[in-house]
This record gives C-alpha cells, structure tokens and sequence, in this order.
C-alpha cells in the first residue's frame, strides 16, 4: 500500500497542504525559515541560482537557550542571510 500526502518526520510535522503553504508563506516574507524541535533551533535562508530561483538552503543550529528569539533577531539572523549572497 502506497502512502499519500505529507509524511509525519517528528510531532511537529506540518501535515495538512494548507497549513503549509501558509507557513512557506511567514517563511517567504521572514527570508528564512526558524526551526524549533526539541531542544535545538535552526535558522535557514535560501540559496538562489543567478536566475532568483531558490536551490538549496544553508543553516545554522544550535541549542534553544543559546540561539534564542533575541540572538536571531539581533545577530544570527543577519549573519547567516549574508551567506546565500555570498555563495550565490
């Protein structure tokens, strides 16, 4: 038997399309993805090819206490969106 529709990774699996679209939507206008799952904290922006498109990701993962809502916002944030540039 074949599985249809999201699979379920961790508990915090978005698994209606709906629901994920409106999320890739705050990822869309935040310029990265923030990632919360027991414990550890993900920032990740994109990676564009010379055409805009985006091809991959690049990231930065730590523990929840140490890269928390103020570090993101003041520091991580804007150090890991300048990679992408970078690279692209």
């Amino acid at each position: 038997m074949t599985q249809k529709g999201i699979p379920r990774r961790t508990k915090n699996t978005i698994m209606d399309s709906k629901d994920l679209m409106e999320h890739l939507k705050v990822i869309k206008s935040q310029g990265c993805a923030v990632d919360s799952e027991d414990g550890i904290r993900c920032v990740t922006p994109p990676i564009r090819n010379y055409r805009g498109e985006v091809i991959t990701g690049i990231s930065i993962s730590g523990p929840a206490v140490w890269i928390n809502k103020e570090r993101i916002n003041r520091k991580f944030k804007s150090q890991v969106m300048e990679a992408p540039a970078r690279i692209t």
